[in-house]
């Protein structure tokens, strides 16, 4: 490492001053520190010692593109992306990252996709200005609302990356799209438990642990025995859930785990479903009686939306089990606080959602036309 790399001396034309320059072979060149050039042989040497140590803790090509100009190819926001998400799939595979997460971010990154804006940038060139042309051009591709700022939000996550690998000294200020909160339309009591009922039995489970305990999919499909407690309570662990399917935005959850008791129906589903040895060995409670394995997110939207069409409504399975869940308890005069520690919304905001949307089903029961008896006029007296 110590005779890696060498000082050429480039001799000036028309009158400029002779220039120092780094080789670094198929690592590349450096003409310049921090945009000034390397004027006398001293200056040259000491920035190449720099290097050479530097190589030595970090690998000579990072060594050489730290010194690299800002504009320089190497700064380009393409190849990292690239390195971005290699790293992001090795953490996938080492069940520290979600699945789901990796495939938005590749489709993202990929040619002609949303990240495409900034491919030919230098890492160096992003900013609130940048940024705001971000805006612009995705809104040319009609990606608005929560999906431009879901697209924001995976880009800042590479720009942190950046900052961990020591790209760039620190997280660049972005211009954020304003994500429309949108309240979904919740079902009642009635129908959800007519959906329940029409999922077959020994599927039946795992929707009703979203439903019953007001749970999140991912919550429900990582659940194991081990979470099961003596007292008839069960711990919903958050963190093991954000690593797996449906993983949510911890930005608005608690990441601490939370503690709810069993629910009788669930307990009886458990009792009769769950076969005692995989209970002692810690295994899942939950498991695609298809498959014998974990549940994927397909196959649960599949069971859903049939016994959906059985019914004859149309609502998605997080609307229809923990939202409307939510609701209904509003509507009943559970206080806000219950109903946000039974979510695990950190931010009192999220839950207020189901204040407002309790609010409308009380207001569209009120309109809602009354049945008159036979024969009688709206203005007869009895």
């Amino acid at each position: 490492m110590a005779d890696w790399g060498v000082v050429w001396e480039r001799e000036g034309g028309d009158g400029e001053k002779r220039r120092f320059v780094l080789d670094f072979g198929r690592y590349g060149k450096i003409y310049s520190h921090k945009g000034v050039r390397l004027e006398s042989r001293e200056q040259a040497q000491a920035l190449l010692d720099t290097i050479r140590i530097l190589g030595q803790e970090i690998g000579k090509q990072h060594a050489v593109d730290r010194f690299a100009p800002t504009a320089s190819k190497r700064h380009r926001i393409g190849p990292w992306l690239e390195r971005w998400l290699s790293d992001f799939e090795q953490q996938v595979k080492a069940g520290e990252r979600a699945p789901r997460t990796l495939r938005e971010y590749k489709r993202w990154a990929k040619a002609g996709g949303h990240f495409d804006f900034w491919r030919n940038r230098s890492v160096h060139m992003v900013g609130p200005l940048a940024s705001r042309e971000y805006l612009k051009w995705l809104r040319l591709r009609n990606v608005t609302g929560k999906t431009a700022w879901n697209v924001v939000a995976g880009f800042r996550a590479f720009l942190g990356w950046l900052v961990e690998v020591e790209q760039i000294r620190a997280v660049p200020k972005v211009t954020w799209p304003k994500k429309l909160r949108s309240n979904p339309a919740t079902i009642g009591p009635a129908t959800q438990r007519a959906i329940l009922d029409a999922i077959p039995e020994e599927k039946r489970g795992v929707f009703l642990a979203m439903a019953l305990l007001c749970i999140r999919p991912s919550e429900a499909v990582e659940m194991t025995s081990r979470q099961l407690r003596g007292d008839g309570w069960i711990t919903i662990d958050v963190s093991r859930a954000d690593r797996g399917l449906y993983s949510g935005t911890k930005s608005v959850k608690n990441d601490e785990p939370k503690t709810l008791p069993l629910p009788d129906e669930l307990a009886e589903w458990l009792e009769r479903w769950v076969p005692r040895e995989r209970r002692v060995a810690g295994g899942r409670l939950f498991v695609n009686p298809n498959t014998g394995g974990a549940w994927a997110e397909t196959s649960l939207k599949r069971a859903w939306y049939k016994a959906c069409k059985q019914v004859g409504v149309r609502v998605s399975l997080y609307t229809g089990t923990k939202h409307s869940t939510a609701t209904e308890l509003r509507r009943q005069g559970v206080p806000l606080d219950v109903i946000q520690k039974l979510c695990g919304h950190r931010d009192p905001r999220s839950t207020e959602v189901y204040a407002k949307l309790a609010d409308q089903a009380l207001v569209e029961a009120i309109r809602r036309p009354r049945m008159r008896s036979a024969g009688r006029s709206p203005g007869a007296r009895s």
